[in-house]
């Protein structure tokens, strides 16, 4: 299958590996992810960096931003988020499907779709990115074929930055290991 907009995908990938070295601080990262996740995905409305320590916990948006002023504040598929950080496979549901079976999802306002990459690794254990947005055309429908461009896009950007992650936890090991070893 043909990769659509992969020149606007590619040039929005090219400026990441600056986008992660400039990055002062975690807070300064995530914005920066969130703001690569929202070029590169035209139809996002919303991304966001989700966590939860356990399925009893509630789930913490630790990061997000937004292509337009919300209303009310951002509130996401806590269900979705708990489904994909569970069987760490990215989890992609469309509310405007007319498949005709009930959603056991939240229904977001401002929001037809939404898929969950976990982040994998020791390091970011527990937490996803959430993306949601809109069909871009009053009456159009969308189907999860759709999506799949934007799904490989957002497993890219999301291993890269869980990948970064994992570095720095292990730079922070190996700083701490040497004060006991030459």
């Amino acid at each position: 299958l043909d990769y659509r907009d992969a020149n606007l995908r590619i040039n929005v990938l090219s400026q990441l590996p600056e986008l992660i070295a400039d990055a002062a601080n975690e807070e300064q990262l995530l914005d920066r992810i969130t703001n690569v996740l929202l070029q590169g995905v035209p139809q996002a409305e919303v991304v966001a960096v989700v966590s939860t320590t356990s399925p009893k916990d509630p789930v913490a948006v630790k990061h997000w931003d937004s292509r337009h002023e919300l209303e009310d504040s951002f509130k996401p598929s806590e269900t979705l988020i708990r489904q994909a950080i569970g069987s760490q496979e990215t989890v992609l549901h469309v509310w405007s499907d007319r498949s005709g079976s009930g959603s056991h999802y939240t229904i977001q306002q401002h929001a037809d779709w939404s898929y969950v990459c976990p982040l994998k690794g020791t390091a970011c254990r527990g937490q996803a990115v959430y993306v949601s947005g809109k069909v871009g055309r009053i009456g159009a429908t969308l189907t999860t074929e759709l999506l799949h461009d934007d799904l490989k896009f957002t497993q890219l950007v999301t291993s890269t930055y869980a990948n970064v992650i994992e570095l720095e936890s292990l730079q922070r090991r190996q700083a701490a290991l040497r004060t006991f070893f030459s």
